[in-house]
């Protein structure tokens, strides 16, 4: 059983976002993409010296390695970060549902 890759979490990233035009907060993203994909016990392990799993890791390595920067824009509002799909990332969504129909 593999580990789920940095790169498998754009598409539901993206799919999340794209359910609405609003802006949502970074740690509400990562709640959501952990309910859709279901992790396994692989993915589920702690990071050695962090108090973070692999799955929740990969996730916030989303933003902050820009993974998904030529899809989504971003907000910083305090010290919270924000994201919305943007037209880039709609166009991409769709093709790649499209492929997987």
């Amino acid at each position: 059983m593999k580990r789920i890759t940095e790169s498998q979490l754009i598409i539901p990233a993206l799919s999340i976002l794209s359910q609405s035009d609003e802006f949502m907060s970074s740690k509400s993203l990562k709640t959501l993409i952990l309910k859709m994909i279901k992790p396994k016990k692989l993915d589920l392990e702690k990071l050695k010296g962090r108090n973070q799993t692999i799955i929740s890791s990969r996730i916030d390595n989303l933003t902050s390695h820009r993974t998904l920067d030529k899809y989504v824009d971003y907000s910083k509002i305090g010290g919270t970060l924000y994201l919305r799909i943007n037209g880039k990332g709609k166009t991409f969504l769709s093709k790649k549902l499209l492929e997987i129909v």
